[in-house]
């Protein structure tokens, strides 16, 4: 994705944003497993939301996949 919009290369910008999300999903599974753990189901739900959502936006759409499915 990133790769097309700058030729085949990433620039500063993209970098920085796949840094962030690199960064970022240790975090958000984590905020998945604790709500399931808890039988949290809206916590669950909202914390598997915003990883899909982070995932597909950098391309990983396997990732953006079994967030959904959670």
């Amino acid at each position: 994705m990133f790769g097309e919009l700058h030729g085949g290369g990433f620039g500063d910008e993209a970098r920085t944003f796949l840094a962030g999300f690199v960064a970022d999903v240790p975090r958000m599974i984590d905020a998945v497993t604790s709500a399931l753990s808890a039988q949290e189901k809206k916590s669950a739900r909202d914390a598997a939301h915003a990883l899909k959502g982070a995932a597909r936006s950098v391309g990983a759409q396997r990732l953006g996949q079994i967030a959904s499915d959670v």
